[in-house]
């Protein structure tokens, strides 16, 4: 760039309409979405969870998330509102206590790529895109013949969470693409997922040897990640590429590292291995120990110890078995004598009635007309012959005589006798 071109100064030009996907008018007063509260003397690690919601929710009401961390509380705001609430406390119950924002979960990193750029220092990209909520400008270097040479690709950090999908710089609408930075390894302990300030355990070498200064690395080397035939810094260990993965899901979703892993561990189980154990920390094993030598060892001090202490039951008397007690034999009794029954002579005698008397006769004559009038038709007793009923009137041949004016009967009227049917309906027989 010529001494000419930095002495000319743009024009001032007003801030552009807002635009979809396209960050305008923010400046870097933006209340910040996520904020630690840390007590000036101690932490909150033997308070009471319910006593803080009780004053959270007090002075500013319901926020989204709270959770304790090694610095203190990582509150999680709902509104911008809420934000400027809690960024005034002073106190926290009886606690005095400091209100900052969070180092990286209320920015987005994004990354651009324009070659006219390289025309531009960091601040002057700084300053022209700070409308835009554009906080920090760095551009990416390469290492080509032994120096460092810039490239086209920078890095801009924003001042919300969510990543715009483009920006505008002088003429160019630059797309925006997600920034994933490389797995954090600390260069003492050669894990991940942490730095070496932080780090207590003791510092070994990237070959998984104690550490030589000024030697190289003899064969055989090990990895102290994965227990592979490689180095800690290698690419291809399985260990750094689930840790690429962590540091994907972190960036997108622009949530911590210890949530991404969870994440990442449900996706990818391992064989065998529960979700529990998998998320857990590593478990120190103790050396071996030959248990059967040990037993061997301790059973004599026990049983003395236990002999010291043993008190023997006491000898209770044997129970004598008497014999069963002797019953009387049951008599049997005679049956008892039942008087005989004697047979009574009949107290009347029975009288047969004689056949030839006239009131038999009689009954057998009417039974036999009984019978003869109740007999079914069809039956195969004999029907009786139609007894023929006499004629009233004058026989033929004979003068009809007159009636008698005082009586009014006719004198020469002859009184027949009744049939005998017309006699058995007007006599009742009596019983026999």
């Amino acid at each position: 760039m010529s001494s000419n071109d930095k002495n000319l100064k743009p024009p001032e030009v007003p801030p552009s309409k807002n635009r979809d996907n396209i960050i305008t008018n923010q400046e870097t007063t933006v209340p910040p979405r996520f904020l630690i509260v840390k007590r000036k003397e101690g932490d909150f690690s033997t308070t009471n969870p319910f006593l803080i919601q009780k004053y959270l929710y007090g002075k500013v009401g319901q926020v989204k998330n709270v959770r304790k961390i090694r610095d203190g509380l990582l509150i999680e705001t709902s509104s911008a509102a809420q934000s400027r609430q809690i960024s005034q406390l002073k106190n926290l119950l009886e606690f005095e206590i400091e209100v900052t924002a969070h180092s990286t979960l209320n920015n987005a990193k994004g990354v651009i790529n324009c070659r006219d750029l390289l025309n531009c220092t960091e601040q002057e990209i700084l300053e022209e895109l700070k409308e835009q909520g554009v906080i920090d400008v760095r551009r990416i270097k390469t290492k080509k013949d032994g120096k460092l040479v810039d490239t086209p690709i920078h890095i801009l950090t924003f001042n919300v969470p969510k990543l715009p999908q483009q920006v505008k710089a002088a003429f160019y609408n630059l797309r925006v693409r997600q920034f994933i930075p490389s797995p954090l390894r600390c260069f003492k302990c050669q894990g991940f997922g942490h730095t070496s300030t932080r780090c207590v355990k003791e510092q070994i070498c990237v070959c998984g040897k104690s550490l030589h200064m000024g030697n190289p690395c003899q064969p055989p080397v090990k990895c102290v990640n994965c227990k592979g035939d490689h180095s800690a810094r290698s690419k291809d260990c399985p260990i750094y590429k689930q840790e690429v993965a962590i540091q994907e899901i972190k960036a997108k979703e622009n949530i911590s590292y210890t949530d991404a892993k969870k994440k990442v561990l449900v996706h990818t189980p391992k064989p065998n291995i529960s979700y529990a154990r998998a998320i857990a920390p590593p478990i120190v094993h103790s050396p071996t120990i030959n248990t059967e030598e040990l037993v061997k060892k301790l059973i004599p001090h026990l049983v003395s110890a236990l002999s010291a202490f043993y008190i023997p039951p006491p000898q209770l008397p044997q129970p004598k078995m008497l014999p069963p007690p002797q019953l009387p034999q049951p008599t049997m009794l005679p049956p008892p004598q039942l008087p005989q029954p004697t047979m009574s002579p009949p107290s009347q005698k029975i009288t047969v009635p004689d056949p030839n008397s006239p009131i038999q006769k009689r009954y057998r004559t009417d039974s036999s007309d009984s019978e003869s009038i109740t007999s079914k038709p069809g039956s195969s007793t004999k029907k009786p012959k139609p007894r023929k009923k006499p004629k009233r009137g004058w026989k033929k041949g004979r003068p009809r005589k007159k009636k008698d004016p005082d009586t009014d009967e006719d004198s020469s009227e002859i009184q027949e006798t009744p049939s005998l049917s017309e006699a058995m309906d007007d006599h009742v027989d009596p019983k026999p």
